[in-house]
């Protein structure tokens, strides 16, 4: 799942905090996971 990708790298970079609030946009957001 590319999501669960994308979150790692903003996990890493930003922390937790901004992993899970960029995968909660990504899939509000769906053309980004399209």
């Amino acid at each position: 799942m590319r999501e669960i990708i994308v979150a790692r790298g903003l996990h890493f970079r930003y922390g937790r905090h901004a992993a899970l609030r960029g995968v909660d946009l990504a899939v509000r957001r769906g053309e980004i996971l399209a």
